[in-house]
C-alpha cells in the first residue's frame, strides 16, 4: 500500500532533502498520526501541514486527511496551503491537485513521484 511506500522511500532519503509535500488518501485524523509515526522513524522532520508552513529543506509535509494541499509562492519562498474543496476523482485531498498547483509554482524546479 502507499502508506508502507511512503515509510520506505523517506527511510532511504536523507535528512536535508529537498522540501517535501505528500498526498496520502487517509481519513482525518490518520493523517496526523502517520506522519508522527514517519517523523519517529525518518531522518528528517516529518508532520502533518498546516496553512502556511513553509515548504524548507529537511521538512516532509503530508496533506490533513480531508484536505487538500496545494503549493503556493511567495517571493522566492513556497508555502504550503491546506484547503477545502470538492473531492476529486472521489479523492480528497487529491494529488491531482497538488499536482497541478506544484507545476503552476514550481514547475521545472519539481519533482513529482506517483
Amino acid at each position: 500500500g502507499g502508506t508502507q511506500a511512503i515509510e520506505a522511500l523517506l527511510r532511504a532519503l536523507p535528512a536535508d532533502l529537498p522540501g517535501t509535500v505528500i498526498v496520502q488518501h487517509m481519513p482525518e485524523h490518520f493523517t496526523e498520526a502517520f506522519a508522527n509515526r514517519l517523523n519517529g522513524i525518518c531522518p528528517m522532520t516529518v508532520r502533518e501541514a498546516r496553512d502556511g508552513d513553509g515548504v524548507v529543506p529537511g521538512v516532509v509535509l503530508i496533506a490533513p486527511g480531508g484536505k487538500h494541499l496545494v503549493l503556493q509562492r511567495s517571493g522566492g519562498r513556497y508555502l504550503a496551503r491546506v484547503k477545502d474543496g470538492p473531492p476529486v476523482h472521489h479523492q480528497r485531498p487529491a494529488v491531482d491537485v497538488l499536482f497541478q498547483s506544484v507545476a503552476r509554482h514550481a514547475g521545472a524546479h519539481a519533482v513529482g513521484v506517483l
